[in-house]
């Protein structure tokens, strides 16, 4: 009990759009920082590729992770919500593959009032759709 999903979304491997990497390069990576599923999934993901790699950015906040590569540094798998399409192209899923869909809970105490728990995730799904639109898969 205590746990309400309140959306999900899709992670992407994203890459800048003009960006071109020499082949036998290491490619440029930007990854989160913290003690993250995404930063798992992302290392996990360029293991599984077999790619050679080189960390060039990295950041406790996934909003910095995004712009350092919508700015064209580096790439890096992120969820669907972050990527600003005219900047941002999916990387080839024959390169890096992820199908992997980023849920996001809420957990809540059964002591807090049912009333409450109710309103303060409708309050976050409005906030994250508001900021997101179409991006997210609500429940």
């Amino acid at each position: 009990e205590g746990e309400e999903l309140l959306w999900s979304e899709r992670l992407i491997w994203a890459a800048p759009i003009g960006a071109r990497w020499e082949e036998g390069k290491k490619l440029p990576v930007a990854l989160h920082e913290d003690n993250c599923i995404v930063r798992d999934l992302c290392l996990e993901g360029l293991k599984k590729s077999g790619l050679a790699y080189q960390q060039v950015f990295g950041s406790t906040m996934l909003d910095n992770v995004a712009a350092a590569v919508h700015a064209g540094f580096a790439i890096s798998l992120l969820p669907e919500s972050l990527i600003q399409p005219n900047q941002v192209r999916p990387l080839p899923s024959e390169q890096l593959r992820s199908n992997a869909i980023l849920k996001i809970n809420m957990i809540a105490s059964p002591q807090v009032d049912q009333a409450v728990r109710e309103k303060l995730a409708r309050c976050l799904r409005q906030a994250a759709q508001q900021r997101n639109g179409d991006r997210l898969i609500t429940r």
